[in-house]
């Protein structure tokens, strides 16, 4: 098993902290939060690759420490995105089970535990109790939420679109996913339809867009805490959450 994180971007919805750095390096608990993927990550995987772009010298410097972590580049993480990132590394990734990671989230040990024990060929984590948590980061939560709904054996049935109510938002992606060697054929026999697109999808673009071609994708619940860092505001709040001892597992 294999980890890979996508650390590409620059994150402009919080220019407060990546004009000089990237948002994966925000402290929480005086660790960066790549230091707090890798941590969780390892627990499975003993190989990890970054995928970087924006400020990629301060993410290697940050992460000297780790002798098991690869560096990829996306040259093109300027006007790319996530799933561009992702084949940047895909040589790398080679015939592997494969964990993605997006790179401005926070998770415990036990998250990646659940996504590991999966055996579908393509599985997500996702947060059936997602309004509490964005109840607590927006005046109205729907204004940031994501359509998300499944079968009666937790597939997903659509992802990415604009709620108009809370009924169609069974859950929100945290931004973790599980493939197969299996799974990665699947994937590469269904883009091959859309590669003129493959620099400009991102990642719910694609489940949803497998979901269409009828690829099961499993869903997966998140029974501990954790946080997507979008914001300044949601920085200001988890620095707030950590006093309160919400994030239990974080120490």
């Amino acid at each position: 098993m294999k980890s890979l994180i996508l650390a590409a971007g620059r994150g402009t919805r919080i220019n407060e902290i990546t004009r000089n750095y990237h948002k994966c390096l925000i402290k929480l608990q005086k660790k960066p939060l790549l230091k707090w993927q890798i941590n969780a990550l390892s627990e499975c995987s003993s190989k990890i690759c970054v995928v970087t772009g924006y400020n990629e010298s301060k993410i290697k410097e940050t992460l000297k420490q780790f002798k098991n972590i690869t560096f990829v580049r996306n040259k093109e993480w300027k006007s790319s995105n996530m799933f561009y990132s992702l084949l940047c590394a895909k040589e790398w990734v080679g015939n592997n089970d494969l964990i993605i990671s997006y790179s401005d989230i926070f998770y415990s040990k036990l998250a990646i535990k659940k996504l590991y024990k999966e055996k579908s060929d393509i599985s997500i984590i996702y947060d059936p109790n997602w309004y509490m948590l964005w109840n607590m980061r927006f005046n109205n939560p729907l204004d940031d939420a994501e359509t998300f709904k499944l079968d009666n054996l937790s597939f997903l049935k659509e992802i990415g679109s604009r709620p108009k109510t809370i009924k169609e938002c069974e859950g929100q992606f945290i931004g973790l996913i599980k493939i197969s060697k299996n799974g990665w054929s699947i994937i590469n026999k269904n883009i091959e339809m859309i590669k003129e697109r493959v620099k400009k999808i991102d990642t719910t673009t694609l489940l949803n867009f497998l979901i269409l071609k009828k690829v099961k994708i499993k869903a997966i619940p998140i029974t501990d805490t954790w946080g997507e860092v979008d914001t300044f505001s949601d920085y200001k709040l988890y620095k707030k959450l950590l006093i309160k001892n919400y994030f239990k597992w974080m120490k």
